[in-house]
């Protein structure tokens, strides 16, 4: 049907051609009588009919080939204007048109759906007659600016009144197009903005109470970037590191961390960029003033639009708690140092002092029983036996007594000023006796003007002990020399001796307190195995140390230090 139709109007101009030529023919052959031959081979009488009859042909085909186009197209626009229609009508967004007087000339379906009210029931109201009278002027004012330029375009917030009497959130997008022949006024684009606002009431409201919680927090809060750079501080920071919030926010974490904790807080940083956070760690912050703050820390990831930017640190400070446990963990150590010394202290009194008693009690009932018996010579060969066990054992409760009182604190600490070379001088004169005994020369220390501020007793004790020991294990003919040196902040003295020196695990042995350690001299002579103790604790109390530096069979070099008095003022070795 499609096909004929195509070619109707071909075939009738064909047709009125042929019917022309004929009845030019016969009209020609009236009036002029030629013959029809004739007539048939005349240009003139025969093919300008045809021509005519083919130009009405070809002007019949373009006419139905315009009307066929002008159906089409009528067909398409009326199905894209269906798909405008159905997609306005679904649309989240209510289309407008007002003129340039404010009345809406267009209003898509939906605003019934938004608002309540049917599109003709707004037909050519003026726009502003649903706007809320606190937008009314903003609205007006923003629409009369935005007809005066062509292609102009704004966007604003109001209330709009829904049908119902209460007004809606809106957010308005609006463009002049008075130019274009089918809108011929402002295009209006409005859209339900209740919800969003909720979201963005709820939002401010959340970054309220973040920022009450953020302001009055007692505990520090610090925001970092990615770089350790400190965004934002609290209060409690800024009170506490004793800096303002423009200098922290100038500085990175990292100038805040105390040296010895760096790699900890690069640890705990790394670990935040992989895992997102991290379980509490502790570590120490520098203040302004040089104070050292003990924190414990907890951080997160600072995650802002979806992106990680750098961390949230909450740190509380517990300065005081550290101070409380490193006291309580000093007072543990000295509880049990304590504890080890009661068991010292038993040990000695059943074994130490009890071995020399019953010796004396043995040979004093061997006396009592053969007193008559026994010659002279065997009485005074028991008594001198007696007699050195007696001394001994004396010169032993002597050190225990003293070490007791020294840890107990009950050793007064009188420092006083002290010329190195008077004190040393004091203590060889009443060495030298011992030394000559076994013809062992002690060599002084070079002159000098160090100048010690220390207790005199307890240095003449040390000094005595130690000098007393290297005449002990130093063979006969040999030498125990007294060296000294200073440099700025401390003085450091040596007494050395050629005798049998001692092994490492020996030197260990020494300063064990939790077991007796003596050995016999080079002559026979007997020790208590507190001498070195004894040192070790009167060196502490006047702030210096001991050491020990010894090689079997070549003898030993025993080191301590004091404290040096410079200038009026006392330096102590630390």
């Amino acid at each position: 049907m499609k096909n004929i139709t195509k070619y109707y109007f071909l075939i009738i101009g064909f047709f009125a051609g042929f019917i022309l030529s004929l009845v030019g023919v016969t009209v020609e052959d009236f009036q002029h009588n030629i013959p029809m031959r004739e007539a048939l081979t005349s240009f003139h009488h025969y093919f300008a009919p045809i021509l005519t009859g083919f130009v009405l042909s070809m002007v019949g085909y373009l006419y139905w080939k315009i009307k066929s186009y002008e159906v089409s197209d009528k067909k398409k626009l009326i199905e894209n204007q269906i798909k405008v229609n159905t997609m306005i009508s679904n649309s989240s967004d209510v289309i407008a048109i007002i003129n340039n007087k404010g009345f809406i000339t267009y209003q898509s379906s939906n605003v019934t759906f938004f608002f309540g009210w049917l599109p003709e029931e707004l037909d050519q109201k003026n726009y502003l007659e649903n706007v809320h009278s606190k937008d009314y002027e903003r609205v007006k004012h923003a629409l009369n600016n935005l007809f005066r330029d062509e292609n102009k375009s704004c966007k604003l917030r109001l209330e709009y009144k829904c049908k119902n009497g209460l007004y809606k959130p809106i957010q308005l997008t609006a463009i002049n197009l008075t130019h274009n022949k089918n809108i011929k006024g402002i295009l209006c684009n409005y859209q339900d903005i209740t919800e969003h606002l909720e979201h963005e009431r709820a939002s401010i409201n959340n970054e309220y109470q973040f920022r009450a919680l953020f302001e009055n927090m007692i505990d520090i809060v610090t925001m970092l970037d990615n770089d350790k750079r400190i965004i934002d501080v609290n209060p409690a920071a800024i009170e506490l590191l004793e800096y303002s919030k423009e200098e922290l926010l100038d500085m990175t974490i990292d100038q805040l961390i105390f040296q010895g904790d760096k790699a900890k807080s690069d640890e705990y940083f790394n670990k935040l960029q992989n895992t997102g956070s991290y379980a509490m760690y502790e570590g120490r912050v520098i203040t302004k003033s040089g104070k050292i703050k003990w924190l414990q820390v907890n951080s997160t990831k600072y995650i802002k639009d979806g992106k990680c930017i750098g961390s949230q640190d909450i740190g509380r400070d517990i300065t005081q708690q550290k101070e409380v446990e490193i006291e309580l963990e000093k007072t543990l150590k000295e509880l049990e140092k304590i504890n080890i010394d009661k068991d010292r202290l038993l040990s000695i009194l059943a074994h130490d002092l009890k071995s020399p008693f019953n010796s004396i009690l043995g040979f004093l009932n061997l006396l009592s029983n053969n007193i008559r018996e026994y010659s002279i010579d065997e009485i005074e060969e028991y008594v001198n036996i007696i007699n050195n066990s007696t001394q001994n054992t004396y010169n032993l409760l002597i050190d225990i007594l003293t070490w007791v009182k020294a840890n107990s604190g009950k050793i007064p600490y009188e420092p006083q000023i002290l010329g190195c070379n008077d004190i040393c001088e004091e203590v060889i004169e009443n060495l030298n006796l011992a030394a000559k005994i076994k013809n062992i020369k002690i060599i002084p220390p070079e002159l000098n003007e160090i100048i010690l501020f220390a207790d005199k007793n307890l240095l003449e004790a040390v000094l005595r002990n130690l000098i007393s020991n290297a005449i002990k294990f130093t063979h006969e003919g040999g030498n125990v020399q007294i060296s000294i040196k200073a440099d700025d902040s401390n003085a450091s003295i040596t007494v050395s001796d050629n005798g049998v020196g001692m092994t490492d695990e020996t030197i260990k042995k020494i300063f064990d307190i939790s077991q007796t350690y003596t050995t016999k001299g080079t002559a026979e002579e007997n020790g208590t195995g507190f001498g070195l103790l004894l040192c070790q604790e009167f060196i502490e109390l006047n702030g210096g140390k001991i050491w020990i530096e010894s090689e079997l069979g070549k003898g030993s070099h025993i080191n301590f230090t004091t404290s040096l008095f410079i200038d009026q003022e006392i330096v102590s070795r630390t």
